[in-house]
């Protein structure tokens, strides 16, 4: 038995002919496809779907078109999205290089390890994380460089004390795009600050040059944003905005595997009481498996080795020297050997406490930090962060009879953390 939608169908189609148009993002028609009225099929092209020769899917090696971020050459290996650090299909990461790259010419850079006279130690590729140097003109004036952080955003949406754009952060490059010679160059497009009345705008650039010697040429151009400016009583045009600069903090090695089971934050990865290196727990070797980063929890507690009348020790809350009971730890930042200050800047405070043994007035103040490091290890992780005081017995906070001590900030626990 026939259908009669089928039929009705069928019949309509003998008298209009029936197809698909394709709208591009432009809203222009980029293709159209007829029924072919012998077969009733419509033939569709397989670029507008990917195919098993041309479509890298949506695994590690970069995502298709409703995955992948706008902007990203998943193709040609430059700027890559290789994987993703959430669900641990980037591993083996190791540090390359860590410093600061000129702004005004070429920095030649000598990785840490040996990485093959073709990139062949590598793993799959290098990583490459920075910042923005930026130089404000106001009425035509240069101020003093600072800078500001990068924010990756396919869809190009500023954010306030960021330079957005458009090109995966951190840049990523397939080893064999890397070739010895071959200069490679990415292209930092985006809205940056999303400055006001920008007439004159060029995108900063950053080429990288792998070498015979196994070094790596880096070299930055600058770009600008710039409004039309208002002349002065002498015809000059004074322009208001900013120019920037790509500044080259580090470098690491990646590999590509795939996605990984992650450790909830309710798994503890260290508990007792420890300073130094500090060996992990259910971590796995690349901290692939620890959701977000690591989460670093401190004794509330700042031991000292004076002690009260009692025999006792005296000690003091890490709140009230202002100092964090914890710090969080980016996947982002969980590279082998790389070491990065854990706090910010301790601002220095006093406390007026009594000589627990003479029982007079005496002082305990708080200088800063003598120590203040975290490095990521295999399976591991070294935390160092220690509080310099001078203390007194006397009544003078000028007394030369200050003494200098450190006191370590202990760790009681390690967790993975989600955002």
């Amino acid at each position: 038995m026939v259908n009669v939608i089928d039929n009705e169908a069928r019949n309509r189609s003998n008298m209009m002919p029936i197809g698909i148009k394709i709208i591009d993002d432009k809203g222009d028609v980029a293709h159209t496809s007829k029924t072919d009225l012998d077969t009733n099929y419509i033939s569709l092209e397989s670029k507008w779907f990917g195919s098993s020769s041309n479509n890298t899917g949506g695994g590690t090696t970069g995502g298709n078109s409703d995955t992948t971020p706008a902007g990203t050459d998943t193709s040609g290996g430059v700027n890559i999205v290789p994987g993703s650090l959430d669900d641990g299909s980037i591993t083996s990461r190791r540090l390359e290089w860590s410093g600061t790259t000129s702004t005004t010419e070429a920095t030649n850079i000598t990785f840490m390890n040996d990485v093959g006279l073709n990139l062949n130690q590598i793993g799959d590729g290098l990583q490459f994380w920075g910042h923005m140097q930026r130089i404000k003109v106001t009425d035509g004036v240069k101020a003093d460089a600072d800078t500001i952080p990068l924010n990756f955003d396919s869809k190009n949406n500023k954010m306030d004390g960021y330079y957005t754009t458009t090109s995966p952060i951190p840049f990523s490059i397939d080893k064999n795009q890397l070739p010895v010679g071959r200069k490679v160059t990415i292209t930092i497009n985006g809205v940056g600050e999303g400055l006001d009345d920008i007439v004159d705008h060029v995108s900063p650039t950053i080429s990288f040059t792998f070498n015979q010697d196994k070094t790596l040429t880096v070299l930055p151009t600058e770009g600008h944003d710039l409004d039309s400016g208002t002349k002065d009583d002498t015809g000059t045009v004074k322009t208001n905005g900013a120019f920037y600069t790509f500044v080259l903090d580090y470098i690491n090695n990646y590999s590509i595997q795939d996605p990984i089971a992650q450790l909830p934050p309710s798994v503890n990865l260290f508990s007792g009481s420890a300073s130094g290196e500090i060996a992990l727990s259910g971590a796995n070797e690349f901290f692939d498996n620890v959701m977000d980063g690591l989460e670093i929890t401190f004794d509330p507690l700042l031991h000292t080795n004076i002690v009260d009348k009692d025999r006792k020790e005296v000690s003091y809350k890490l709140a009230d020297i202002g100092v964090p009971t914890s710090i969080k730890v980016p996947k982002a930042k969980l590279i082998e050997n790389f070491e990065f200050n854990g706090f910010d800047k301790l601002t220095p405070t006093v406390l007026a406490v009594k000589n627990p043994i003479y029982q007079t007035p005496g002082y305990l103040q708080f200088l800063g930090y003598s120590a203040n490091t975290i490095k990521i290890l295999k399976n591991a992780i070294t935390v160092n962060i220690a509080v310099k005081t001078s203390q007194s017995s006397f009544n003078s906070l000028n007394d030369s009879s200050y003494a200098k001590v450190n006191y370590t900030i202990l760790v009681t626990k390690i967790t993975p953390y989600k955002n």
